[in-house]
């Protein structure tokens, strides 16, 4: 408290306390090679420990399965399985597995890689944008990595991103890959369906997770992510309570807040992103990792051009002389690259042609599904073309096509905030149908709304996201 630090500079990385150095196991060594120094973490399904290979004097971590789970028909088997698995992620996002075996008593043990930092969980929320935007597109490029190997995480939250500090960067690392989904471990809510158990923490599992389904389906990792960039951004998760039930409930049935609605300055390109990220159906969220960090680009851009001054360490009344120069240096390579600068020559809109934007808007109106309508509207909102956006067509298409009904009315409520009376053909139309008794009343409120005093001018189009879907 109190700390003063330079602009720019990173604040310094909270240690999480020991755990009590009452436990058998320290002092011992395991494998023959690895002497236990001190517990470091516990969870319903493992213990974790800071111990040193004798040999190489070298520190590593081992995770030990508890004694109760080492004879487990469905825990132990998973467990091997499953690090056999993670020790081929090989990306300096991901946990390094080094190690894996049995002791004497039967217990089974992992070595990793020791991380001298600590967990997401221990940073302060919320953080500066820039920083929390960092540190999500490492998560995304170790969970890329991740699931071209195979592997979904499926218990992807705070507790499990680590942040160590090299230098003055900060590197996340994902740890625990697909092995504390197995059993209830001690980090928060859980919740069981009667399609199958899912476990996990309550605030951080996919809606289609929640009732039975997807279990393997990478997107389901991208929703987490989605949540701790919203934390990260926010400092609360989007639909917590302090009952995980009613939490899932709020997950399964409501619309995300944009995050700038509780922080100010965030871009609406990152409330674009983020909501998307948290879509209930996972056709409708971002289709990979890396579609999820492309999404990010054009804000790590922003970063880049404000921290420019910044990290050359000038004094004050010097910074934005040199930000102006980069910009006029762009600006006279662009305009050269037109032809010799001539004046009528459209400077600003050289990187986005005009038949460009012209087909992100044919797209956000006609695209076949909607990932695509959705993709081109991302496009034209990260462009500055928000205003260009077709509203009511995309609108529109989703009405028709989402397949259930609690979409659908999500779409309603979209249409009312354009409040656009071209929109009443399509809301009477979905009135008139069978499986739409869920909108009924919500449609007829929009029509009524559309059609009073208050359209006779049309109200500009939202330029904010206000949750899910194209908002």
């Amino acid at each position: 408290m109190g700390e003063t630090r330079r602009a720019g500079e990173l604040p310094p990385l909270p240690q999480a306390k020991d755990a009590p150095a009452n436990d058998p196991l320290i002092g011992e060594v395991i494998g023959d090679r690895y002497r236990v120094l001190d517990r470091i973490g516990a969870g319903g399904m493992a213990a974790v420990y800071r111990c040193e290979h004798m040999l190489l004097r070298k520190p590593v971590a081992i995770k030990v399965l508890h004694h109760d789970l080492d004879k487990d028909p469905q825990v132990a088997p998973r467990f091997e399985r499953e690090a056999i698995a993670a020790a081929r992620l090989d990306h300096p996002n991901c946990v390094s597995i080094t190690d894996f075996g049995r002791m004497p008593d039967g217990r089974m043990y992992l070595v990793m890689e020791f991380l001298d930092g600590t967990t997401l969980s221990h940073i302060d929320h919320p953080i500066e944008w820039p920083r929390a935007v960092e540190l999500t597109r490492q998560i995304l490029r170790g969970l890329a990595h991740a699931h071209e190997t195979g592997i979904v995480h499926r218990d992807l939250k705070p507790g499990n991103v680590m942040v160590v500090r090299h230098g003055d960067r900060e590197v996340a690392k994902i740890i625990d890959f697909g092995i504390a989904k197995i059993v209830e471990g001690a980090a928060g809510p859980h919740v069981e369906t009667q399609a199958g158990i899912v476990f996990g923490t309550a605030d951080f599992i996919a809606p289609e997770r929640l009732v039975g389904q997807g279990n393997e389906d990478p997107r389901s990792d991208l929703y987490a992510v989605g949540v701790i960039l919203y934390e990260l951004l926010t400092g609360v998760r989007p639909f917590h309570t302090d009952d995980p039930y009613e939490t899932v409930k709020r997950a399964l049935s409501e619309t995300a807040r944009p995050p700038s609605t509780f922080v100010a300055g965030i871009p609406v390109a990152l409330d674009v992103a983020v909501l998307r990220s948290l879509e209930k159906n996972p056709d409708r969220r971002y289709a990979s990792a890396y579609e999820f960090l492309k999404a990010l680009d054009p804000l790590v851009k922003r970063v880049t051009t404000r921290s420019f001054a910044t990290r050359a360490r000038l004094p004050r009344r010097f910074r934005w002389w040199w930000v102006g120069a980069a910009a006029a240096v762009g600006v006279l390579v662009l305009a050269l690259a037109m032809g010799g600068g001539s004046k009528s020559a459209p400077l600003i809109r050289a990187a986005e042609p005009i038949d460009e934007v012209a087909r992100l808007v044919k797209r956000a109106a006609e695209g076949d599904t909607p990932g695509e309508r959705q993709s081109a509207f991302d496009r034209l909102v990260a462009l500055g073309h928000s205003d260009k956006v077709p509203w009511v067509p995309m609108l529109a298409r989703d009405l028709q096509e989402l397949p259930t009904c609690a979409e659908r009315r999500e779409v309603v409520a979209k249409m009312r905030k354009v409040n656009d009376p071209d929109a009443l053909p399509y809301l009477e139309k979905a009135i008139q149908r069978d499986d739409n008794t869920c909108l009924i009343d919500d449609a007829r409120a929009t029509m009524a709304q559309m059609s009073g005093d208050n359209v006779l001018k049309k109200k500009a189009p939202p330029r904010r996201s206000s949750g899910g879907g194209h908002f």
